[in-house]
């Protein structure tokens, strides 16, 4: 068996302080060691065959290597770029300890057998002839891609000549470097907050960074805000040094980048601009998109990827916040994506003020938080991350996609419609189709609401209970007494008076080609389905019975596309199903056929994709 060889002296001279690309070494054993931060650390006894030094550390990256057992004891390995940090020792001389980021195995030790030479242990001034060295290793060129750790380039590791320093990977870095640098896009930037604490009050701020090997967060407090909030621009790349690395706050950060280190500037802290010519091989945000279609079956509060074209818009609105009081500000978009289907997407705070309607007719979204109001919808956090206009594959397929097809087509909307909106030319038809023998069948309706859209028929409508008298306060609605003395009586309001109003309260049968229920349908839904007023069809009760009646035989038998609300109720320690219909329309069979166009395609395109 050939005599492997390592690089002669590559131990004494990374201890030494020398900068070395590429050296092969002897990894003479591994051993699991604690961390401050809980992470789990493997140290390394690592030789040259002439000296051996056990201050050598495994990347988290690598522990993989050592718990799948690929990393034996006397492996023979290549390292990349090998890293010497200066630690305190409580005192004492300062310690140095190598670490190693990227590693390829070259030999297991099980074909090795043992140790390589007669190495000794490296102290300063040691024997330099305590072994006569070996050959140096020939130059080494970088990484196959199956060996170096997911995302780590040799470039990130390159030294800059100028005042930038070495680059360290995001995944690289831990609270054990003393002197490193970083190159990232920013990916993500939030709006300065406030905050009040027993030591008093403040502002922060946070960003997102993004190199070829991972993502981590950044913190910036007072001073710091006022720094570097406005220099950091979103998508920019920048070099990023002198912050304090320290474990991620469980639950936050860590379910957000794929660092368990979060950054917080300081007075140390130096960021600078990338130039375009470095800064155009920095990856972007990495999407991973999910078909719009697909949302309806996704959980509420589940988080998604998705891109789509933005089709209508709403003009800025204000709602105040029950919690805190404090008035914030949203926008509604509804997107359309190749699926076929659009859904209604809220931006809140800064992202809904800052849209721009005129320019922006395309959107990629990271992290929207799915919801179940009104069917599904999207909406913004904080932790989301947004690309106006963007330019990417997908976006181009998409692009030609909605001139070529999409514009003039049919559309499953997954949310319900809440108000008017402007710009747009999609054609949206309803929610979340199911018939009634799906709703049941999917068990729709829980403690939360479930909604959907369903083309039926009214069969029964319970005509003695359709109208009821109620308070005539504007903002009062519940029913009153006759007192039979000209006034009536409203228990909630506490008062009585001599006028009343009517309100519609229908209690029907609606039946489609699957099955049945019964809903309630309220008051302006009511007015819309049977096309008359409240008051108009309270005068006809108590003045033509006949009119009165014919009203309902109107709508006997007459498809509608009704949208309903189905939830589990509880009434007298009884639990039961509760559909209500929110909205009402005659079907317009243009548009239903185009409709059910949509749906044969789409099951012809999955049948075909079966066979």
């Amino acid at each position: 068996m050939q005599k492997p060889q390592l690089t002669a002296n590559a131990v004494k001279d990374l201890m030494e302080g020398k900068q070395l690309t590429a050296v092969i070494l002897q990894i003479l054993s591994t051993k699991k060691v604690g961390s401050a931060t809980g992470a789990e650390r493997y140290r390394a006894l690592i030789s040259d065959g002439t000296y051996s030094n056990g201050y050598a550390m495994l990347a988290t990256q690598l522990n993989g290597l050592v718990t799948s057992r690929q990393l034996e004891d006397y492996s023979i390995v290549r390292v990349n770029n090998p890293i010497v940090n200066t630690v305190n020792n409580q005192g004492k001389e300062e310690k140095r300890i190598v670490v190693l980021l990227d590693l390829e195995i070259l030999k297991r030790g099980s074909e090795v057998g043992g140790r390589v030479g007669d190495p000794v242990q490296w102290t300063p001034g040691a024997s330099q002839a305590a072994s006569k060295p070996q050959a140096p290793a020939p130059p080494i060129d970088a990484l196959s891609a199956k060996s170096r750790p997911s995302g780590v380039t040799s470039d990130q590791l390159a030294a800059d000549q100028g005042h930038i320093g070495t680059i360290f990977p995001v995944a690289a870095l831990t609270p054990f470097q003393n002197r490193w640098t970083i190159k990232a896009r920013v990916t993500r930037k939030s709006e300065v907050r406030t905050y009040s604490n027993a030591r008093g009050e403040g502002k922060l701020f946070s960003i997102d960074l993004l190199d070829a090997s991972g993502e981590i967060r950044a913190t910036g407090f007072n001073q710091e805000v006022d720094r570097f909030y406005d220099m950091l621009e979103l998508n920019n790349v920048y070099y990023v040094s002198g912050c304090q690395v320290k474990t991620a706050w469980a639950g936050g950060n860590t379910q957000r980048t794929t660092s368990q280190y979060e950054l917080t500037f300081g007075n140390q802290t130096k960021i600078s601009l990338c130039e375009m010519t470095d800064a155009k091989d920095m990856p972007t945000i990495a999407f991973d998109f999910v078909p719009i279609r697909k949302i309806e079956d996704m959980a509420k509060d589940a988080f998604v990827d998705v891109i789509g074209v933005i089709t209508e818009v709403s003009e800025v609105s204000s709602i105040v916040a029950r919690a805190t009081g404090r008035e914030l500000k949203k926008r509604e978009l509804k997107i359309l994506d190749t699926s076929g289907a659009d859904i209604s997407l809220t931006l809140w705070g800064t992202q809904a003020e800052t849209f721009d309607s005129e320019t922006t007719k395309m959107i990629a979204a990271k992290h929207l938080r799915v919801g179940d109001f009104g069917g599904r919808t999207l909406s913004t956090t904080l932790e989301s991350k947004l690309i106006l206009n963007p330019d990417m594959e997908q976006s181009r397929l998409l692009s030609s996609w909605y001139e070529n097809q999409g514009r003039n087509m049919a559309v499953q909307s997954l949310s319900a419609q809440r108000g008017a909106a402007a710009g747009g030319s999609g054609i949206s038809y309803g929610g979340l189709w199911k018939s009634f023998a799906e709703a049941k069948l999917e068990q729709l309706g829980g403690e939360k609401a479930d909604y959907f859209t369903t083309k039926a028929f009214v069969t029964t409508v319970k005509t003695e209970t359709a109208l009821y008298m109620a308070c005539s306060s504007p903002d009062c609605n519940r029913k009153v007494m006759d007192q039979q003395n000209g006034l009536y009586r409203c228990e909630k309001c506490n008062r009585d008076s001599p006028d009343y109003k009517w309100r519609l309260l229908l209690n029907v049968c609606l039946c489609d080609s699957t099955d049945y229920v019964w809903a309630t349908i309220f008051q302006e839904a009511a007015e819309a389905l049977l096309g008359i007023s409240s008051e108009e069809l309270g005068t006809l009760k108590q003045t033509d019975e006949t009119g009165f009646l014919d009203v309902f035989r109107k709508v006997n038998m007459v498809a509608y596309v009704f949208k309903i609300r189905v939830k589990m109720e509880t009434y007298n320690d009884e639990r039961r199903l509760k559909y209500a219909v929110y909205d009402a329309k005659p079907v317009d069979y243009l548009q239903y056929s185009k409709k059910l166009q949509l749906e044969i395609e789409q099951l012809a395109k999955e049948l075909g994709e079966l066979h």
